[in-house]
């Protein structure tokens, strides 16, 4: 069973798109980090206060994840009908794989992530911003493939949500940086974030 994981700050109809495109392939772990879901819907909707971690956030979506492959989704992110049967043929593949994706942004190839990878306890999200999953899986010696499939985006069409959230990925990056000067992930971000304010 694949579990669709969604970390969402809001209830809209972009939330609902990624929800339905997936519908049929497993089960779907929402976590809120606002606690408005908690109100409108019951099974498999958990909240999480938000603290300025994404990392944590996605972790503990995967803590709540049933299914034996996760397949981590944005809230305005979906799946086509042909990513949603390559979903499904990786469901019965064997053995431990991890897959990258591919993402399309407004319409434009962006970049690859890994967005499918095995539930386990040992593979975790690391960084406060802009969070990888991929260093945990290579620990484990666990392969990562392409798996062929397109996740389409669209959020931050306008500049007033570009504007919001570059304001919050400064500041994450940089209470970040202070806490852990040290980091070589908190200095990349923190820099690059400056850089193209």
């Amino acid at each position: 069973m694949i579990s669709t994981c969604i970390i969402t700050a809001r209830i809209d109809k972009k939330l609902q798109r990624a929800i339905n495109s997936v519908d049929g392939l497993g089960e779907v772990v929402v976590v809120d980090t606002q606690g408005e879901l908690s109100q409108i819907y019951f099974h498999g909707y958990y909240t999480y206060p938000w603290n300025d971690d994404f990392s944590k956030a996605r972790n503990f979506a995967l803590e709540k994840a049933k299914g034996k492959i996760i397949f981590s989704l944005d809230a305005d992110e979906w799946i086509d009908r042909d990513g949603y049967r390559r979903l499904q043929a990786i469901d019965y593949e064997p053995g431990n794989k991890a897959y990258y994706t591919r993402l399309i942004d407004n319409g434009k190839y962006a970049l690859d992530q890994v967005k499918i990878f095995p539930n386990s306890s040992n593979i975790r999200y690391i960084g406060r911003i802009h969070e990888q999953i991929a260093p945990s899986i290579a620990k484990l010696g666990i392969p990562i493939i392409n798996s062929r499939i397109n996740i389409y985006h669209d959020g931050y069409v306008n500049a007033e949500e570009l504007r919001l959230k570059q304001q919050r990925n400064l500041r994450i990056s940089n209470n970040w940086l202070k806490e852990e000067p040290n980091n070589p992930w908190a200095n990349f971000w923190y820099n690059y974030i400056r850089m193209y304010q």
